[in-house]
């Protein structure tokens, strides 16, 4: 996974919360087929997986926090969702 600086800036200038950022990418027959990021806050870690259809649009994102999964329809909502988790 690669460190991505640029998201972590733009996650500290939405959210006012310094996060390290991981992403990889799974290719598909030269697809774009999931995009995995990894969010760091302290000791805690939630990861997001953007799930693509064919035409490269956000089909779902699954987040995982705490062992458990929840899944959404966009990923704007997923990141809300690990936003609002780190400010617990």
């Amino acid at each position: 996974m690669e460190r991505v600086k640029q998201f972590e800036d733009q996650f500290k200038k939405r959210y006012n919360r310094d996060v390290e950022v991981r992403v990889e990418q799974k290719i598909k027959d030269n697809k774009l087929e999931r995009v995995i990021a990894k969010i760091k806050y302290k000791d805690k870690e939630y990861t997001l997986e953007e799930h693509l259809n064919e035409n490269q649009l956000t089909d779902y994102v699954l987040v995982e926090k705490d062992s458990k999964t929840y899944r959404y329809s966009n990923y704007l909502e997923a990141e809300v969702f690990v936003a609002d988790a780190i400010g617990e």
